[in-house]
């Protein structure tokens, strides 16, 4: 697996947001904590005695803190997963996945689970040597639990936007249509041939899929620069968001008798090509088309609200 599928694999996990912001309280705490124990340096005569607490009451504070932050974390997995039983049951099991990836979604469970870590991390450094000064431990630990307010509001307020039909509809809408704006711009990169071209090259390889699954991405660039170092053409039998295995023929290298082919060129193509176990909207556009269709055919049985969708969606998919 190269570096490019890894970080792909990782910006589309539900975990990287509150993983980043968790390793983010823990650097937090800690430096709060370097500061409060005046080990290394003294910097207390700067601080406005107004941001700082004994350490009684920041330890009550950040008790506190880490209880409501607890609560809200349990009380927004509660919501996530009513959300998510309403888009599989109302809408269809595609677009479950517009929900977790949401970043703002995701920044939210970030703030939640960081506080809660800040909060622990400060509850177990706060020691008995530090009781003749006063700390800044708890003054953060407000301020974040204020930002985790502020966050958990808009978390509601994104939920609230997220369960609306007509909202949902809108937003695979301008997915679909951006996904089939970047095609476009993507193949505006390169020129169009015809057959009689291709009949000009006498040779050819098949190229085989790496694995099996579902085409999920191929690197243009990279193929385009491996083409024109070795003068031969690259034609695609498949495309992104068909399924394909190891024994498939997904592309074939025209050439002719004057090219010089790099060594392991095969292997080099197959590397441009992602295969991925599930589909996905990056280079897939008919895949952001099919959420339409399936939301559209669960709208369909009878009852006004439901027909109504539906002709909305239909006009929707007629614009796409």
């Amino acid at each position: 697996m190269n570096l490019k599928k890894v970080i792909y694999k990782i910006k589309r996990s539900i975990w990287l947001y509150p993983a980043l912001y968790t390793i983010f309280a823990i650097f937090l705490a800690g430096a709060v904590i370097v500061v409060d124990s005046r080990i290394f340096f003294d910097i207390s005569e700067y601080i406005p005695s107004v941001l700082t607490t004994s350490t009684d009451l920041a330890k009550t504070v950040l008790t506190i803190i880490a209880s409501a932050f607890i609560t809200i974390m349990t009380f927004t997995f509660s919501t996530t997963m009513v959300v998510l039983t309403m888009y599989t049951s109302q809408y269809s099991p595609r677009v479950v996945e517009n929900f977790l990836t949401q970043k703002s979604t995701m920044k939210s469970f970030g703030i939640f689970v960081s506080g809660f870590m800040y909060s622990i991390v400060s509850l177990l450094f706060i020691r008995e040597i530090l009781t003749d000064f006063s700390i800044l431990a708890g003054t953060f630990g407000v301020i974040y639990i204020l930002v985790g307010l502020i966050s958990f509001i808009l978390y509601i307020n994104n939920v609230e936007t997220f369960i609306q039909a007509s909202n949902l509809i809108d937003r695979l809408y301008d997915k679909a249509n951006e996904d089939i704006f970047a095609y476009k711009k993507e193949i505006e990169n390169y020129d169009s041939i015809g057959k009689e071209e291709i009949e000009n090259f006498e040779t050819k390889i098949g190229i085989k899929s790496p694995s099996n699954g579902y085409i999920a991405e191929v690197t243009y660039n990279k193929l385009f620069e491996i083409a024109r170092d070795n003068k031969v053409m690259i034609i695609f039998d498949k495309v992104p968001g068909q399924f394909v295995t190891d024994e498939d023929v997904i592309a074939k290298i025209y050439y002719d008798r004057s090219s010089e082919l790099m060594e392991n060129l095969s292997e080099k193509i197959g590397d441009c090509i992602d295969i991925g176990h599930s589909r996905t909207e990056v280079q897939d556009f008919s895949f952001s088309i099919q959420k339409l269709v399936e939301v559209a055919i669960i709208a369909l049985p009878p009852g006004i609200n439901a027909l109504t969708t539906a002709i909305h969606l239909i006009r929707d998919l007629a614009l796409l």
